[in-house]
């Protein structure tokens, strides 16, 4: 029997902050962003979670090592917050999960999610967010539906692990890119079509802006796919193929493939 070992390096003590802000300074929010994204994500220890909704913006700076302040998150130190919700300070991972955790609401409601990638481009961030904005707000009054637009850093180190420790099996490129998503949370089924209809159409004014701009990734990340996206199929034949075969070798029966009964799988790609 085949067995599977996987090894977690955890940083145990980090600097974090987290800080709320008027929509009024999200254009100055996505101008730092992107200009961590080209400077101050070299430092490898840094990154940033970035959260917009239609009526504020939070924004967590996160360091992976006690600091005071460290550079790499210049950009943003000039912009006035409304508020501080997560002073300035060196904790622990566990600590930071907990205060996080408090801010999910456990209501049941009706979910989605829904992916798109690009490079760092701060005019395709600003015209996108624009897109966005004016249609969730539009959708908020006639539904009571919420949604967000964040944008996910994802650093050329984050690809160069991937590549020392065996490969690049999501068929990454090796540049500093982004991926964004949604979280859509709304309460009757009769509001489907509408409420979806516009993270819809902002992941296709991803694809027409950014292929405009020659920023456009045709990557989806699995944990940001829609039911209607493939997130499998923009890996690459070549990966597709590789990841096929590692599922007919320790799966030669594909009971994963026969039984979970839907979702992301090898065997519809």
């Amino acid at each position: 029997m085949a067995l599977l070992r996987i090894t977690l390096r955890i940083s145990k003590d980090i600097w974090f902050q987290v800080a709320i802000y008027t929509p009024d300074k999200i254009p100055a929010i996505l101008a730092a962003f992107a200009e961590w994204q080209d400077k101050g994500a070299s430092d490898v220890k840094s990154t940033v979670a970035l959260i917009i909704a239609p009526e504020a913006a939070t924004v967590g700076l996160i360091y992976s090592a006690p600091a005071d302040k460290p550079e790499a998150f210049d950009p943003f130190y000039s912009i006035p917050p409304a508020t501080v919700a997560v002073p300035a300070n060196n904790g622990t991972v566990l600590s930071l999960t907990n205060i996080l955790g408090t801010t999910f609401s456990n209501a049941p409601q009706r979910h989605d999610y829904r992916g798109s990638s690009s490079k760092v481009d701060l005019q395709l961030y600003e015209e996108v967010y624009t897109f966005w904005r004016e249609q969730a707000m539009a959708v908020h009054e006639a539904t009571g539906a919420n949604m967000t637009f964040t944008l996910q850093p994802i650093p050329v180190n984050l690809v160069d692990q991937g590549l020392a420790k065996g490969g690049n099996p999501l068929g990454l490129p090796r540049i500093n890119h982004q991926w964004w998503t949604t979280l859509v949370d709304w309460n009757d089924a009769e509001d489907d079509e509408r409420v979806r209809a516009v993270p819809i159409a902002t992941s296709e004014k991803w694809k027409e802006l950014g292929e405009q701009r020659g920023s456009y990734i045709p990557f989806l990340f699995m944990n940001d796919g829609s039911r209607d996206q493939s997130p499998l199929s923009t890996y690459g034949a070549e990966n597709v193929a590789r990841l096929k075969s590692v599922s007919r070798k320790y799966d030669p029966s594909q009971t994963f493939q026969k039984l979970q009964g839907n979702g992301f799988l090898l065997s519809k790609v």
